[in-house]
């Protein structure tokens, strides 16, 4: 970010700075406010943000400022293609939705019908959401016309598929990637066909 390099992990957000002293080594250093479980960054029109078990913030400057504080720890994020001033925020037990207006974050809150914990997402060409669960196969949720995030207008069709559908019981991670979106499984990478459901 920024020519910047950002980790997260398992004791909080660093960022790598270059040698204080001529002949010595760069160090990571502690982002202010994040001495916590962090799980993943998203970059959004130069805007950094941390998804923690406190909730999401955006890295400004060396600080990490409250965007969608919470009790509950954030998991994963992902920018819309579909809307690009939108984020999906995976929790534990639900999916919540950020979005870039007027200048700010607004938090459009839980999105109805996700009741899993959500660990990767991934968007297809039709707008449609692919989240990969913990140990519950995978979940699409379909928005209709008039959603306007949380749970604002229709509430999403949510279609669920494991097993019945060739996935495995343990955890499927959903990836982007050019060819579409993928499933990663224990078994290999799988891909949703769409004649059989």
């Amino acid at each position: 970010h920024q020519g910047r390099l950002f980790v997260a992990t398992g004791q909080g957000a660093y960022v790598l700075e270059a040698a204080s002293s001529p002949g010595g080594r760069p160090a990571f250093h502690p982002i202010a406010d994040t001495q916590t479980q962090s799980l993943a960054f998203l970059e959004v029109d130069g805007h950094l943000l941390l998804a923690n078990s406190r909730g999401v913030f955006e890295i400004q400057g060396d600080a990490a400022v409250p965007v969608r504080p919470s009790s509950n720890v954030a998991i994963s994020l992902l920018r819309s293609k579909h809307d690009p001033s939108r984020v999906f925020v995976g929790l534990p037990g639900g999916l919540a939705s950020l979005r870039w207006a007027n200048g700010r974050w607004l938090d459009e809150w839980l999105v109805p019908g996700v009741k899993d914990d959500i660990y990767s997402m991934a968007e297809d060409g039709q707008g449609r959401l692919w989240l990969g669960t913990g140990a519950q196969g995978v979940l699409r949720a379909t928005f209709l016309p008039g959603w306007s995030g949380g749970a604002a207008g229709p509430p999403p069709q949510v279609d669920h598929f494991g097993e019945g559908q060739g996935l495995p019981l343990n955890q499927v991670a959903v990836l982007e990637t050019p060819g579409g979106t993928l499933f990663a499984t224990h078994n290999g990478f799988l891909r949703f066909q769409e004649a059989s459901g």
